[in-house]
Formats: structure tokens, sequence, C-alpha cells
């Protein structure tokens, strides 16, 4: 009877081992960035108090002094873009459809991106790249980050104007 319990204890632990690993790694990297994120902020002046993590991209916001950030990280260096909402007059989402064979009615997006439109005619707009088919794996619940976080950063944006 000994044998047999040791036996069950000993595959629940093949079984369980590799799966804690896998979370534990993937929390880790997540803490990394926003440790990243929170580093960022202090070296800009700003102090990130929402932010959202996925994959390999962090995004933040400091209400405060109404500023947006957007990490990426990378193989070898990681990409940083910070917006001022003060000198953007609205931010919406971009999505890009892939063009599919399919007859299907399945709807493919290539990319998904936040955009914020800027005060002055002539500065270009700034863009969060959420998503690329190019660079992401898999498109998980980028359009929901996208569509939650042009929200919180257009009410930011509309006390400026």
């Amino acid at each position: 009877m000994n044998s047999i319990v040791i036996i069950g204890i000993i595959i629940t632990a093949l079984i369980v081992g590799p799966i804690w690993w896998l979370i534990h790694t993937q929390g880790a990297g997540k803490r990394k960035l926003e440790k990243e994120l929170a580093a960022l902020g202090q070296k800009e002046g700003i102090e990130i108090s929402e932010h959202q993590s996925w994959s390999n991209k962090v995004i933040g916001l400091d209400r405060e002094h109404e500023k947006a950030a957007f990490l990426i990280q990378g193989n070898p260096q990681n990409k940083i873009i910070l917006a001022d909402l003060k000198k953007y007059t609205g931010c919406s989402v971009e999505k890009k459809l892939l063009e599919n064979g399919s007859k299907e009615n399945a709807i493919l997006f290539s990319s998904i991106a936040l955009c914020f439109t800027p005060r002055e005619k002539s500065a270009p707009a700034l863009v969060f790249p959420l998503y690329t088919d190019e660079e992401d794996m898999s498109l998980n619940n980028e359009l929901h980050i996208a569509e939650e976080w042009s929200g919180k950063f257009n009410v930011i944006i509309r006390r400026n104007i």
C-alpha cells in the first residue's frame, strides 16, 4: 500500500511541478516588466498609478501628470513610448483586418493599436502597437485592452479640451 501512495505522489509531482514552474516564470516576467515601467516613471518624472501587462507588453497611466506609457519587452532592447495626454485631442482604437481567402466569416486582425490624435495638425499621430500579427504569436484580449485603455485616456484628454 505504501508503494502505491509513493507512486501517486511522484506522478502528481511530475504533473503539477511543470505547471507550477510555467505559471511562476510567466508571473516573474510580468513583474519584471512592471518594475521596469516603474523605473521608467521615476526617470521621466512620472508616477504610473494604473497599469496592465500581457504577453511582453505593459501599458500604464499617470493620472496626476496626465501621461501614458507603453513598454514592449524585446531582444536585445525594450521599446518605450511615452505620451503627454495634454498634447492630444483624442485616443482611438485602430484595427486593421487581415485579408483571408476563407469562405468563413471569421474576422482576423493584422494589427490593433491605440492611436493618439495630436492637437497640432502638423504633428504626427502617436501609436501604441498593442498587437501585430508579424510580432505577436497569438491574439488574446488585446482588442478589449485597447478599448478599455482608450476610454481611460479619453477621460483625461477631454478634461483638457
